[in-house]
């Protein structure tokens, strides 16, 4: 009975969240979604494999079902409406050792923030670094990608993904917690909106009540220069 009761609370209370990874072929994006979904590290992928994998944590006493999108191939216009449809959480991955990988990451973001339907529905993007370590093959430094998470509001992350997984372990907890963060203010700030809408309209009714409750008696006519008499009310 107590089992029984303990899995009902945890369905509950089970929250749904859905990343999606992207970006160049060639960066890391099938191992960093390993690396973060396990312990296991695997150099070698197919880059023509797009797959969405599953998975169980609990984030501050929050029990988080978490489904990711694995993405591969070239990030084409039905490709990223698909993935923004599916989507509320985005890893955008690029190398530190390919410039052109952090141009595409660039235009990721773009992408993204013109896109008109996530735009009503709170959303977070985590720029992603990957292979830190190969420091004599660096082309994009620390401060770029700094400063595109910022431009989006967003995280950075600067990782490698081959020496160990309790950066990349750290990275996710930081970025479901600041993901379900997102959803709670989103939800507080519609709650207060809501809130103010009605207390306007009800100082609205309360002034044109006052002003409807005006004794007759009392108006005066309001024409300059003539000698006129109140009116007279029947």
């Amino acid at each position: 009975m107590r089992r029984r009761r303990s899995v009902q609370h945890h369905q509950h209370s089970l929250k749904s969240l859905q990343a999606v990874v992207l970006g160049k072929d060639g960066v890391g994006k099938s191992a960093l979604t390993v690396r973060m979904l396990t312990r296991r590290f695997i150099g070698e992928y197919d880059v023509s494999l797009e797959a969405t994998y599953r998975h169980h944590t609990v984030i501050d006493g929050q029990f988080v079902s978490l489904a990711i999108m694995d993405t591969a191939g070239k990030n084409s216009r039905d490709k990223m409406d698909t993935c923004l449809t599916f989507g509320e959480l985005f890893f955008i991955v690029y190398s530190t050792t390919d410039r052109t990988s952090f141009d595409e990451a660039r235009l990721l973001v773009k992408y993204i923030q013109q896109d008109k339907t996530i735009q009503s529905s709170p959303y977070l993007i985590a720029i992603v670094a990957t292979k830190k370590d190969l420091k004599h093959l660096r082309q994009v430094e620390e401060y770029e990608g700094r400063f595109l998470a910022q431009d989006v509001d967003g995280l950075f992350y600067q990782v490698s993904i081959s020496e160990g997984y309790e950066e990349v372990q750290k990275m996710l907890e930081e970025v479901l917690r600041a993901c379900l963060n997102r959803e709670k203010n989103k939800g507080s700030s519609t709650l207060s909106k809501m809130k103010e809408g009605i207390m306007v309209k009800t100082k609205s009714l309360r002034r044109k009540s006052t002003s409807d409750s005006t004794p007759a008696e009392q108006i005066r006519p309001t024409t300059l220069g003539q000698n006129t008499s109140p009116v007279s009310v029947t």
